[in-house]
């Protein structure tokens, strides 16, 4: 995953800093007989903490998501013949996070 982060000044104070995020990246998914790579995406909102030396410590939720197909239907229309439509399945994973980061912008 690749993402960005948005810090937001917080009435709170000076160490307590509020941010949201978003990342796109890969997926690789594997199963008992294939594996394959796809799309994936998340979100995330968390705080940051500052502390009076370089470490800062962040709390986090987040969302993330991949796409993949997993198998084809097949359709009979009258006059069209049979057609084949791929199945997807979105994937979801819902978490809570921390991290003891080094914040070297300290002021």
């Amino acid at each position: 995953m690749v993402g960005v982060n948005r810090y937001f000044s917080s009435g709170i104070g000076d160490r307590s800093i509020p941010y949201i995020g978003a990342g796109l990246g890969v997926a690789i998914l594997s199963g008992p007989e294939n594996s394959r790579t796809s799309f994936a995406w998340d979100l995330q909102a968390g705080i940051k903490v500052k502390t009076k030396k370089a470490q800062a410590f962040k709390l986090h939720a987040y969302v993330q998501s991949a796409i993949s197909q997993f198998g084809t239907d097949y359709w009979f229309y009258p006059g069209w013949g049979t057609v084949a439509v791929a199945d997807y399945a979105h994937l979801f994973q819902f978490g809570l996070g921390g991290a003891v980061v080094l914040d070297f912008k300290r002021k």
